[in-house]
């Protein structure tokens, strides 16, 4: 009896991890004055959380970056309006920073870019997929973000996504001594291995 209690909880438990989800602030939400939501904004930390725009990071113990766009793929956004999108871009000690440049990438592929101004400003512009309901466009501030002036990326990344988004699935291990092509530590996989004789 006791076995079966411990095996029910761990399936549980593993079913409640699968199904975590990434928490969405409302700032971050593309909604209507009526509360209807189009689409979210997803931005991952980097290792230190203070800044995100990672490409691959995580939130809490869920993955995200570009999993996320996998996960989601070909999910349709559609919003009856056009969508202005904007925030200011700040580094470690709250300067504005400009000419930064900024990505958001979509579910179909799509990856819209922009720069920030001089005071940090940027904002992208997404046209109505949907019947339209309104010649005005929809407006929604992310807020700040922050980005360390010394940098490395190239960009910082963002996540246009569903409001019912997927969660990344699981990142599968690598068989022990291979990488990601299936050579061993030694630099032959099977393949190589054949080639060398």
């Amino acid at each position: 009896m006791y076995r079966v209690v411990v095996v029910a909880l761990a399936v549980a438990l593993s079913a409640a991890v699968a199904e975590a989800k990434i928490s969405v602030s409302e700032s971050n939400k593309v909604k209507d004055s009526e509360g209807n939501v189009y689409a979210v904004v997803i931005d991952c930390p980097l290792p230190d959380p203070t800044y995100g725009g990672a490409e691959e990071g995580s939130i809490g113990p869920d993955r995200c970056g570009q999993c996320l766009v996998e996960a989601n793929w070909g999910a349709p956004l559609k919003y009856p309006y056009d969508l202005h999108i904007r925030g200011t871009m700040v580094d470690e000690t709250g300067k504005p920073l400009k000419g930064k440049m900024l990505q958001f990438f979509l579910p179909n592929g799509w990856t819209v870019k922009t720069r920030t101004a001089d005071n940090g400003y940027f904002r992208i512009l997404l046209g109505a997929t949907d019947e339209r309901k309104s010649k005005d466009p929809l407006m929604t501030d992310i807020g700040t973000k922050k980005m360390r002036s010394d940098t490395k990326a190239d960009y910082y990344a963002m996540f246009l996504l569903p409001e019912n988004f997927k969660p990344c699935a699981e990142k599968k291990a690598k068989p022990k001594g291979q990488d990601e092509l299936g050579g061993t530590e030694k630099g032959y996989g099977s393949a190589g291995a054949a080639q060398k004789k």
